[in-house]
């Protein structure tokens, strides 16, 4: 294992951002690409509402549970591989279409093993992003989330349009995993080792426990909206006569990219009003903007556009302050904390889809807008949890920096 080496307290330089960072955000490109392409593969062959959403609800809560397993091992010195092992796991689905479709349990080994690559990936390479440059840490790791958010949006045209083109042979996809992870392997820095024991941890986070509760839960809520309109997203157009170009990921898109808009704007207002007061704004939109929804009587995109990229903005909101927010409570433990609020959060969101794909299924008597209309419940439930956390002014506690 490589010695982990201190990088410099400077600003970050032009050939770091191209040798470091850049691979870093194809990284994060790559594993996002992939995770996103279960939703509309499920519609593209047609399969069993239920069980597709069991599939990706087992997926994420494994998968997702060992992101703090990941992050610690991570912080031990195995920083690299777990980014290089991430990627290339994360590319797993692109064998999907070579599976049976009634072969449920196959392809559910293989959208478990994405949700792996995507766990090891995650923690540890958010961590490594936070390392290149210590005085632009905030805008190194914006352009590194950027990535995410990019592979995701694509995800789904890129993997429709490919299926199309080589007449279902998507294994070429895995061709650009495997590219990434070798720029991966020799570019990417190995941050310093952790000594902070699991207990100094529980000790240190004891005077906070009850609001970093109350902010989970908000984020779970948040998020469990997020996962499961991803989920139906495809299956909402087509009831909703949409066309084809929104169905096979464009409306995915538009989403997607609603929600990368709305990074800076929710981290410049929470910086001004406080994160709680702009959650609350967050989840508020998007009960209002999902009722909007699932009203429309029409596909036409010229009104689900405007829709769909402000339904992407206010349901990220949480999910990108929640970790600001918690980051700050716990500045000795970021990365326990992240590992907690992005991990653990996401863990308990995936199994929502289950749910709310048994109240679209048509074989249970569900319909999809119905559906998604029970995602206000959510948003009603968040801003319930979101009311009682506190300002981040209010908390008093030598954990938190001024």
């Amino acid at each position: 294992m490589d010695k982990a080496i201190p990088l410099p307290q400077k600003n970050i330089s032009t050939v770091r951002i191209l040798t470091v960072v850049l691979p870093l955000w194809f990284g994060h490109f790559m594993v996002d690409s992939f995770t996103g392409i279960w939703p509309i593969y499920k519609t593209m062959a047609n399969l069993d509402l239920v069980k597709a959403g069991l599939i990706v609800s087992i997926g994420s809560l494994i998968g997702n549970s060992l992101q703090i397993f990941f992050g610690i091992l991570g912080d031990k010195g195995w920083s690299r591989f777990l980014i290089c092992f991430g990627v290339l796991m994360a590319g797993s689905v692109s064998m999907i279409s070579y599976i049976d479709t009634s072969n449920y349990w196959l392809m559910g080994i293989v959208v478990l093993a994405t949700y792996i690559g995507s766990s090891s990936f995650h923690p540890v390479a958010t961590g490594t992003s936070g390392t290149v440059s210590t005085k632009n840490n905030g805008i190194i790791v914006a352009l590194f989330l950027s990535g995410g958010f990019v592979g995701y949006a694509f995800s789904q045209l890129l993997f429709t349009q490919i299926y199309e083109y080589t007449d279902g042979h998507t294994a070429i996809m895995y061709l650009f995993p495997v590219i990434t992870a070798f720029l991966l392997a020799k570019f990417a820095p190995i941050p310093e080792k952790k000594t902070n024991s699991l207990n100094q941890i529980w000790n240190e986070t004891k005077p906070l426990r009850k609001p970093l509760f109350l902010l989970f839960f908000t984020m779970v809520m948040s998020a469990s909206i997020h996962a499961s309109l991803i989920f139906l997203l495809p299956d909402l157009l087509t009831s909703m006569a949409s066309t084809t170009w929104m169905i096979m990921g464009g409306g995915h898109l538009v989403y997607v990219m609603g929600g990368c808009s709305g990074l800076a704007p929710a981290g410049i207002l929470a910086d001004k009003f406080g994160p709680r007061q702009v959650m609350l704004a967050g989840l508020f939109a998007s009960g209002g903007l999902l009722i909007t929804l699932v009203m429309m009587n029409s596909g036409n995109p010229v009104f689900i556009i405007p829709n769909l990229l402000l339904l992407g903005a206010s349901t990220s909101t949480c999910s990108v302050v929640g970790v600001a927010y918690g980051s700050k409570m716990f500045p000795n433990q970021a990365g326990t904390i992240c590992g907690l609020l992005m991990g653990c959060v996401w863990c308990l969101a995936g199994l929502s889809i289950s749910i709310f794909s048994w109240l679209a299924d048509p074989k249970s008597g569900g319909k999809v807008p119905d559906a998604i209309s029970w995602m206000t419940l959510l948003v009603i439930l968040g801003l319930i949890l979101c009311y009682f956390l506190p300002r981040a002014k209010d908390i008093h506690s030598p954990l938190i920096e001024d």
